[in-house]
Order: C-alpha cells, then sequence, then structure tokens
C-alpha cells in the first residue's frame, strides 16, 4: 500500500470528516467508522497485489460489528423488527466492540509481512504450463465430492467440505494461468454454486467465493482503482439484490434441482414487494442482515439484566472441544446454530427452524464479560498463525497460497459460530495438507518440474 499512501489518507480523512458532518461528532460512532474506513481501504488498494486475507477479514469484522451497528443506532433501528435491532445504548455498546475490533487487529497483524500473501504468476503459470489438465481435473474431482458428501456422516462432512472446494482451486489456477478464459471452468464451478444457492437460498457461500473471484481475477488484470471502485459497487448491488430475495425465496424452495425453475417468479414477487416499501426500510432490511453487533448488544444487555452468569472459561473450553473432538469423546460439545445456546445468552427467542450463532465477540463476553476482547485478540491470532502457516507451506507444497482461500472462506464469515470456524480451519488445513503431499508426491516430482518452480520461485 505504500505507493498509495498520499491517495489512501486523502480518501480516509476526507470520509472521516463526512461521517462527522453525518453522524455527529461521538467519540465511539467515529472510532468504529474509522476503523471500518481503514480497514476498507487497505483491502480496496490492495486488491490486485496478492490474497489480502487479513484486510478482507478485517473488513468483514469492521462491517459486522462496526459500521452496520453505527448506521443501526443513529438511523436505521425504527425501521427494523423490534427483535433485530440494536439494544442497549451505542456507548454501552461501543465500549465493548471497538476495543475488540482493535484487539482482532492487533492478533491480526502481529509480525505480518506483505509476502505472505503475495502470489508468484509465474509460478502458476509454470504449474499449469506443465500440468494443464490439472485445472479441469480439481474441477472435476471437486464436483464428484459435492455429490458424494451428502452421503458421509455430519461429523466429517467439514472434511469433504474443504475437498470440495478444491473446484475452485481450479478455477484460481486456471486464471491465473495466463490462458485464454473457458466458461467449462466457470460453469461447473461457479455455475454450480450459483444453482446450489438459489435451490437452498443459502448465500453466503457464494458471496465469500465471489470476493475470492474478484481477488483472484485482480491480480491477473491488475485493474485500476476506478475499476475496482465499480466493482465494488456492484459487489453492493449483489449484496443488495440476495438480501432482498433471500427470505421469500427460503419460504419457497426444498433444496431440489426443480426449484430453479420458480426462482424467476419468487425474484419478480420479491422485487415487487420491495418497490412497496420506503427507502430506509429498504435500507434497512439489507443493513441489519449484515450486522452481527445486534446480537451482541442482546448479550450485553442480558447481562446487565442479570440474564446469565460469566463462564470464566468454561464456554471457551465447550467451544474449543466443539472444533476438535467427535461428539463420542465431548458429549457436551455445541452444535451449529444451537437455538437453545443463543437464548440462553441473548435472551431472544428462536423459532424451531431458525439458527443464529453468537459470534466471536458474544462469545468472548459470555466467558469474561468486558475482558473477553482478549478471547477477540486471540481469535486474531489464530486467523494470523494460519495465514503464515499456509505461507511457509507454500515454499513446499507449490500450490499453498492458491488453495487457502478455499480454508478460509466459511472462517473468515462474522456470522458463524466460532467452534464451527476453528473446527474449519483445522479440519480443512489437514485435509489440504493430505491434498498438497499427494500433489508433491504423484504431481510435482519431475526433475523438470523442479527445475522450473524453483527457477519462478
Amino acid at each position: 500500500m505504500n505507493k498509495h499512501s498520499n491517495e489512501f489518507w486523502s480518501i480516509f480523512l476526507i470520509a472521516q470528516v463526512i461521517s462527522i458532518l453525518i453522524f455527529k461528532f461521538d467519540i465511539y460512532y467515529q472510532l468504529a467508522i474509522g476503523l471500518f474506513l481503514f480497514q476498507f481501504l487497505t483491502l480496496f488498494f490492495e486488491v490486485g497485489e496478492g490474497i489480502p486475507l487479513r484486510s478482507l477479514i478485517g473488513t468483514l469484522y469492521a462491517i459486522n460489528y462496526l459500521f452496520c451497528p453505527v448506521l443501526m443506532y443513529e438511523w436505521l433501528n425504527p425501521y427494523i423488527e423490534v427483535q433485530y435491532r440494536m439494544k442497549g445504548t451505542p456507548d454501552m455498546y461501543f465500549a465493548y466492540a471497538v476495543p475488540a475490533n482493535c484487539l482482532l487487529l492487533v492478533g491480526l497483524y502481529i509480525n505480518a509481512k506483505g509476502r505472505e500473501t503475495y502470489i508468484n504468476v509465474d509460478k502458476i503459470k509454470a504449474i499449469v504450463n506443465r500440468y494443464p489438465n490439472l485445472p479441469k481435473q480439481l474441477i472435476i474431482f471437486g464436483n464428484l465430492v459435492s455429490i458424494g458428501i451428502r452421503f458421509v456422516p455430519s461429523e466429517v462432512q467439514i472434511l469433504f467440505l474443504g475437498l470440495l472446494n478444491l473446484k475452485f482451486v481450479g478455477v484460481f489456477l486456471h486464471i491465473l494461468s495466463g490462458k485464454k478464459l473457458k466458461p467449462f471452468y466457470f460453469i461447473f464451478s461457479y455455475g454450480v454454486l450459483i444453482v446450489q444457492a438459489l435451490i437452498s437460498s443459502m448465500f453466503n457461500d457464494l458471496l465469500n467465493m465471489l470476493f475470492f473471484l474478484g481477488i483472484i481475477l485482480s491480480i491477473r488484470y491488475r485493474p485500476g482503482n476506478y475499476l475496482k471502485l465499480i466493482g465494488v459497487i456492484g459487489g453492493i448491488a449483489i449484496v443488495t439484490f440476495i438480501q432482498i430475495i433471500k427470505f421469500p425465496l427460503r419460504e419457497s424452495v426444498n433444496n431440489n434441482l426443480s426449484d430453479v425453475t420458480i426462482v424467476d417468479d419468487v425474484v419478480e414477487e420479491s422485487l415487487q414487494k420491495n418497490k412497496a416499501k420506503g427507502k430506509e426500510q429498504e435500507i434497512a432490511d439489507v443493513v441489519f442482515r449484515l450486522a452481527q453487533g445486534w446480537i451482541t448488544s442482546d448479550v450485553l444487555v442480558n447481562y446487565s439484566l442479570h440474564g446469565f452468569k460469566l463462564q470464566d472459561g468454561k464456554h471457551a473450553g465447550i467451544m474449543l472441544k466443539s472444533a476438535v473432538l467427535p461428539r463420542i469423546l465431548a458429549p457436551d460439545k455445541y452444535i451449529v446454530g444451537d437455538g437453545e445456546l443463543f437464548s440462553r445468552y441473548t435472551g431472544h427467542l428462536l423459532s424451531a427452524n431458525t439458527s443464529m450463532a453468537l459470534g466471536i465477540l458474544a462469545d468472548g463476553f459470555i466467558d469474561y464479560g468486558e475482558y473477553g476482547i482478549f478471547i477477540v485478540f486471540l481469535w486474531g491470532l489464530i486467523f494470523n498463525f494460519f495465514i503464515k502457516l499456509y505461507y511457509h507451506w507454500d515454499k513446499t507444497y507449490p500450490l499453498a497460497l492458491v488453495i487457502s482461500p478455499a480454508c478460509f472462506f466459511y472462517a473468515i464469515r462474522p456470522d458463524t459460530d466460532t467452534h464451527a470456524a476453528l473446527g474449519s480451519l483445522i479440519k480443512i488445513t489437514f485435509v489440504f495438507w493430505i491434498a498438497m503431499s499427494f500433489l508433491n508426491r504423484y504431481y510435482f516430482n519431475s526433475q523438470t518440474f523442479k527445475t522450473t518452480y524453483n527457477s519462478s520461485h
């Protein structure tokens, strides 16, 4: 970002002044917006130079826990259903959320080096030139796994989910190879994912993989800032569109392929209903669904009303067991989207078919109250560790950095259960280590390839 430092700070300062004029000079509001702006602009200027996992994680968390809560407290709360509003006072919430996000970033960036996310495109070209069928083989393999995953026990599905996402690695290799882009690679990876998202009405995986697709395309084409800005606007439009159709779609589809035939009707009906709403209502419907902060505020208020006692590490211990142990060894482990757990700490009752995650800020507070910010710091360190691990692996396993987005795609979501996110990092990384070892042994073992690879590395 050094070469863009003047643009970065100019935009940052102008945006911060505008935020003061719009939201008033409230120290917590301005700290929250400042942290969001810093992370977003860092991500914006890093796109095209590598896979900026740290700034992507920081931006997603800042949107969920800082920027959207500011919008809700100051403007949109009256337009949101009572149960989904930010609770308590802004001072109470941001006095916890701002330090927590700061410590998340400290953990993320300790001893961080720019080269840890840099993709050597020449190396990728050498790999694909030597093994031109590898991208196609990874896509076919990933689709076969996606068929088989429904037949495996739920305890090991996360392992298959990692292997399934190798099809996206195939697309990334195809893009970075510099060869002419072919529709096949996108139809049988992102095309399949779009269909799965529509018939299940679950779009989070699609959005995350679209983030990474944009990042990989930017590495190949090195877009200028104006083109990046168009990409940001397009991304906002896609997210808004998905939020508009998601819940009406959820009421109409049953995860069957035949549901594709009714998508057009549901989308048209959703758009017509949305037109009848006021602008504030339209914006509020999108913003609260991007905010994990309302859940954290529920936990803070529930605790202040003596709704639960701090767990002093017991909650974190169960989360750790839930992440790494099978239920036979940890019968008290949490399940993903546990409604009873959510209700216990938020005081917010969920319907039988609804699941929501507490999120890392709430998890930290449940154990240690305001000192839960140090649990958030550890969460940042965990992300940092895995980013560094893939960087060091890239010296031994030629595809490690290109594979890394397929490991982080689930864990970087702030709206996931912390134990599930940690479990995915550990288990998918283990599966990828096996996959990369296999590739090293059966693909990248020829002397010709080693010579080419070492010369480009």
